[in-house]
């Protein structure tokens, strides 16, 4: 077998079950896009990344340090693999920030619960799936966290952070840090800066305009 026998191989693109996760996969990332209401494309994108680590992170503990599960040849970590967690996931949960408010939120939670059980049955049933000491009814929790807690706290904090930006952005220092006309100013508007004080320290900086007069 030569090398590029080999990678093919390597890629599982064959494994059992695999079209059910091309299928899903390739549905549920459309949706993502297309049903975009309620998120920016920046929550969009940060949401995609912290959900595809965290789905990775679980089957690094689950698959191999635990070895509850198999997904496709145990030995390879394939195409359909590299779908499984890095767009299947994330794309759920984009889906569900776009849906979810505070008046539906335990309606929602319940039907994507409800559906992520039923997409890992329907896994373990095609064979893409192998339960060791595992069983479907074991992730219950594991997905009532993840969206009734998790996803929400999650939003609000890029929210936040946004926001918080933002402030920092509209209450920009008197003294620009790069001025050329001010030394002791620009010095320590710097300074201030630098330790995340600049938006706190108005007195600071009208005490400083006050010696420039005087002087």
């Amino acid at each position: 077998m030569n090398y590029w026998e080999e990678v093919l191989q390597r890629l599982d693109l064959n494994a059992k079950g695999a079209w059910l996760i091309y299928i899903g996969g390739t549905l549920l990332f459309l949706a993502s896009l297309w049903f975009k209401r309620r998120i920016t494309w920046r929550e969009w994108y940060i949401t995609f990344g912290v959900v595809g680590f965290m789905a990775w992170m679980g089957n690094i503990i689950f698959f191999f340090q635990l070895d509850l599960l198999d997904s496709g040849d145990p030995s390879i970590g394939g195409i359909p693999d590299i779908v499984m967690f890095s767009f299947v996931p994330p794309a759920i949960a984009n889906l569900y920030l776009n849906f979810v408010t505070t008046k539906n939120k335990w309606v929602l939670t319940s039907l994507f619960v409800a559906f992520s059980l039923l997409s890992e049955y329907l896994l373990v049933k095609a064979g893409f799936l192998i339960q060791k000491g595992w069983h479907v009814w074991y992730s219950i929790p594991f997905y009532f966290l993840f969206f009734h807690v998790f996803l929400p706290w999650h939003l609000r904090f890029i929210r936040s952070a946004e926001a918080a930006n933002k402030v920092q952005q509209d209450h920009a220092p008197v003294f620009p840090a790069n001025s050329p006309t001010n030394g002791t100013a620009s010095f320590t508007v710097r300074v201030t800066k630098w330790m995340g004080y600049h938006e706190k320290t108005p007195l600071l900086i009208k005490w400083i305009e006050k010696k420039e007069k005087a002087n």
